[in-house]
């Protein structure tokens, strides 16, 4: 089983035998059975596998956990709620606005047979579902969490940023978000959210509170290192227990000319992912910064390059790394263990990009087990009567 927030893509390939990936797939119909928390997932319509990734109409995983979902017709989006998270896709784009930041799939949302289908490691990242799924994507299995948690969307550890601004906005999960101004006893399961950016995080005071689903800007910062630390708090302004915090380190760079600097974001696999088998991919999205083969593109050119990966090699050794023009890629034959990922940015001269922009992610991987038996498809339910008729997009 390989255990993945959003979608999942690596590369293996040395300096002078690196093959260009190939057009995206058309979309293949599976068999893949999905489970949640133990039970199989009733699915009437057809599941697809494209690009690696398991396609599924997201109406039927939505309804399973309890979720709100809703249809714009006339304006083409999908408006998913849950706990205090406003989450919107559009069918035919790639853009996902989540609590009024706008995020990126990999694979854009689409309408088929009347249902909005969208890659199912997507969605889980999306309602804080863990996920995993068999090699051969058979039995693709999601799991729900009663536990409090965050996630913080704008900006990531090492990240280095543009200008004299950062946006982010926090995805709080089995939390309810409520006005502080207005509710003040502590009760258990509600609260909002504290954020501070260079300030003493052990006063609530110095705090940004937050309890909407909107982002939330802090402007004017000078050039140099930041720390945003993020938590969740009671209606009292008191930690909740369990304490659920993230701390990101990040830095700023002043200047007009300097919002177009180039950025790194690692989608997967995530710090701390266990995966199963022997191939291990990754995503990875470039913003201002412009791919290219570097056994055609030999002079330098100031905004564009490619990317350098190391597996489990010294990150100082430039011939060892694979050299990648493309987002997708997958290394093979990964024994089991433990295993560091490094990325880089680097011109058409293989030097890096300056300011440095790097990720480094920790994995796991293991043997797989022996193959579960597919347990017998729950009957589908007869489809409910409604004033908008059935079915219906959502």
């Amino acid at each position: 089983m390989s255990k993945m927030w959003f979608a999942s893509m690596l590369i293996s390939a040395l300096f002078l035998s690196l093959i260009p990936a190939t057009a995206s797939a058309e979309p293949v119909k599976s068999n893949g059975m999905v489970m949640v928390d133990g039970k199989t997932l009733s699915i009437a319509e057809p599941t697809f596998v494209e690009n690696g990734r398991f396609i599924v109409p997201y109406h039927r995983v939505i309804d399973r956990i309890g979720d709100k979902i809703s249809w714009d017709g006339q304006k083409k989006k999908v408006t998913v709620k849950k706990d205090s998270n406003v989450i919107v896709m559009t069918i035919d784009s790639d853009k996902v606005i989540v609590n009024g930041m706008e995020m990126k799939f990999s694979t854009p949302i689409r309408l088929i047979g009347n249902r909005t289908y969208g890659p199912l490691d997507s969605l889980a990242g999306l309602l804080n579902l863990s996920f995993e799924e068999d090699q051969d994507m058979t039995m693709m299995n999601l799991q729900t969490s009663g536990a409090p948690t965050l996630n913080v969307l704008g900006v990531q550890e090492g990240d280095v940023l543009q200008g004299d601004k950062v946006t982010v906005a926090v995805e709080a999960f089995n939390h309810a978000l409520k006005d502080f101004r207005t509710n003040t006893q502590p009760v258990p399961g509600q609260g909002h959210i504290h954020l501070w950016l260079d300030a003493d995080a052990n006063d609530p005071l110095a705090s940004t509170k937050q309890f909407l689903a909107e982002p939330v800007t802090f402007s004017n910062l000078p050039a140099g290192d930041h720390t945003l630390t993020v938590q969740l708090v009671g209606n009292d302004h008191a930690t909740i227990q369990p304490e659920v915090k993230q701390v990101i380190h990040f830095t700023t760079t002043a200047g007009r000319e300097s919002t177009q600097q180039p950025n790194l974001s690692v989608t997967g696999p995530k710090e701390g992912t266990v995966l199963t088998g022997s191939d291990v991919t990754v995503n990875m999205d470039v913003q201002n910064f412009k791919l290219v083969d570097f056994r055609t593109h030999m002079t330098l050119v100031a905004g564009e390059g490619h990317i350098h990966l190391w597996l489990d090699q010294d990150v100082s050794d430039v011939s060892v790394a694979a050299k990648v023009f493309e987002n997708s890629y997958t290394y093979k034959n990964v024994p089991p263990g433990e295993h560091t990922l490094t990325m880089q940015l680097v011109g058409n001269d293989h030097m890096p990009v300056q300011p440095e922009v790097k990720r480094v992610v920790h994995f796991t991987t293991m043997s797989p087990s022996a193959p579960t038996p597919a347990p017998t498809p729950a009957p589908t339910p007869a489809p409910p009567s409604n004033d908008y008729g059935y079915p219906y997009p959502y």
